[in-house]
């Protein structure tokens, strides 16, 4: 079971032997006490860490902030620094949270499940609409960490990538209905689907002299993808004229869109078509993604169509791994389906279909 606990409200010579093992500074997380002994720890540092959670005695330019220890069981495996607050220095650099994992943890999924709790805490101390991270561009497994926890890219340099999350710590409802939305009142709307990946799902297609070997591998992206639906020749929108017989159900306050699904019968073939599903960014990790999918599934089953279908990109990982996790599976790709490249550019359209349980 993985848990964070204060600095000083754990185990002090375990935090002593992590703390003064981590570098002096790991892709942004600066740590000024590298190599310190036990008994600086216990009798100098810890006074310090506890007087700056509590905003007493910091240095200039310095804000509140409390340090972590990620334990799993009674091991000590990572450790968080939350900052309270943001100043223009941090707005612009390194954010709310920094982090580091043993590395003989790394790899084994201590990183997203310590960021999630991390994320939680800092919800609690946190004053701003969102949490700001940033991670080196030659960090790849930090950024997918960040994207996996439905982190949201603001923006890229030279040297870093600045990923935003929703403040869970905000009032968010998670009583929102899902309700029809009429042809007439939203034909037209424009859905934001954009989305940003740091991997995808390698496609190669061999010719063999029996005939053909499709081996489907997800790989780190070089540079970070982003994909925004303005951009494209067909944004996505409600109601298009081409899905006929279409209809929509969303989430929907003070006349915001914050969530939608757009369903259309295929009818010569009796399958559903999921043609649209969007989550507001404020929204998303709150299970009305998956409240979406589960709607279409009943409307699925209760007219009797035999497969609901979607289609996805092999460049987005998040969106291909939640279908999975819907029990969707991977039924066909188009390699040519967007441009004469979509191979060599990773976007390849994967088609994915959820089949109804038989009766």
């Amino acid at each position: 079971m993985l848990y964070l606990k204060e600095a000083g409200t754990g185990d002090r010579e375990g935090e002593w032997r992590f703390l003064c093992s981590v570098p002096e500074n790991d892709h942004g997380l600066m740590n000024r006490w590298h190599g310190i002994s036990q008994n600086e720890y216990e009798n100098e540092v810890l006074a310090v860490l506890i007087r700056y959670a509590k905003g007493i005695g910091l240095p200039e330019g310095h804000v509140p902030e409390t340090y972590y220890f990620l334990y799993d069981g009674d091991t000590i495996v990572g450790l968080f620094k939350i900052r309270h607050c943001l100043n223009e220095a941090l707005r612009n650099g390194a954010g709310h949270i920094g982090y580091y994992i043993a590395p003989s943890y790394r790899g084994k999924g201590f990183a997203s499940e310590g960021l999630h709790l991390a994320l939680l805490e800092a919800g609690k101390l946190a004053a701003e609409d969102e949490i700001l991270l940033r991670t080196g561009n030659d960090n790849r497994a930090s950024l997918r960490v960040m994207l996996k926890n439905h982190g949201q890219i603001r923006k890229q340099d030279e040297e870093n990538v600045y990923v935003a999350f929703p403040n869970p710590g905000k009032a968010v409802r998670d009583d929102y209905e899902i309700q029809k939305l009429e042809r007439d009142t939203w034909k037209g709307t424009m859905l934001p689907v954009d989305y940003t990946s740091a991997e995808y799902y390698d496609i190669s297609v061999n010719r063999t002299g029996s005939g053909f070997q499709i081996p489907i591998e997800k790989k780190p992206f070089e540079h970070v993808f982003t994909h925004r639906s303005e951009d494209g020749e067909y944004p996505d929108r409600l109601y298009e004229d081409w899905w006929e017989g279409a209809e929509a159900y969303g989430i929907v306050e003070n006349g915001e869109l914050l969530g939608a699904v757009e369903l259309c019968p295929e009818e010569w073939s009796n399958r559903l078509l999921v043609t649209e599903l969007f989550v507001h960014e404020k929204l998303r990790g709150r299970g009305y993604g998956h409240r979406l999918i589960s709607l279409a599934k009943d409307l699925t089953v209760e007219r009797n169509y035999r497969v609901l279908m979607l289609e996805t990109q092999s460049s987005n990982v998040n969106a291909v791994d939640f279908y999975l996790h819907e029990g969707f599976t991977l039924i066909g790709f188009d390699s040519c389906c967007y441009t004469n490249k979509d191979l060599e550019r990773k976007e390849v359209r994967f088609n994915m279909g959820w089949f109804p349980p038989a009766p």
